[in-house]
């Protein structure tokens, strides 16, 4: 694979490795997008206004997803915060405090968004009675060699019908990777399970 522009198609999976080459298609089972992990920090401390706006975003979704530390499951940010301040670097600490939230899955939904637009469909949660989990789970993984966050997150993609009601037409498994001791690329992927029998929507 050349530095820049390249796609890689197997056939399992399709490895894209510019961002803007990405096309959403309900056929391919599996895509993997590779981010800039400096352009993709960047945008996530540009959303933030200060310190405070970053600690209660994470307090805030902490609590409304599924977080685990080395697979254990913990729910309570205070307790999340103490073992951070005592394993790992104040500049570490605001990172993952900074990642570890809702906005993780910021760059996935956005490529997919932007792609199905010209077809006028969406991308957006499961409906409430769903029997998919719709939470986001986060693993946080911290070792003396490394550190780092997976989400994960159940999405639908609809479209307003002529009834002016949703319909679902896909589900989308996402999948981000960040590896924050070798801060090169952010993998993603975006998996298509068209099987829509456990919707109740």
């Amino acid at each position: 694979m050349d530095d820049d522009y390249n796609i890689i198609i197997e056939e399992e999976y399709i490895l894209i490795d510019n961002e803007e080459l990405y096309q959403y298609n309900p056929e391919n089972k599996e895509n993997i997008i590779l981010l800039d992990f400096n352009k993709y920090l960047e945008n996530i401390v540009l959303s933030y206004r200060n310190e405070y706006d970053i600690w209660n975003q994470f307090k805030m979704d902490i609590v409304r997803s599924k977080f685990y530390i080395n697979h254990c499951p913990i729910n309570n940010p205070y307790t999340i915060r103490d073992f951070l301040h005592s394993q790992l670097s104040s500049s570490l600490n605001r990172e993952i405090t900074m990642i570890a939230n809702q906005v993780l899955m910021g760059a996935p939904y956005e490529l997919i968004a932007n792609t199905i637009m010209p077809y006028n469909w969406y991308i957006g949660e499961l409906g409430l009675n769903s029997k998919i989990d719709k939470h986001m789970t986060i693993h946080l993984n911290i070792s003396s060699n490394e550190i780092t966050i997976r989400g994960e997150k159940t999405m639908r993609i609809f479209k307003i019908n002529n009834e002016y009601t949703d319909e679902t037409l896909y589900l989308v498994d996402i999948c981000i990777e960040i590896d924050l001791l070798n801060k090169s690329k952010i993998l993603i992927k975006i998996i298509n399970t068209n099987n829509l029998d456990k919707l109740d929507i």
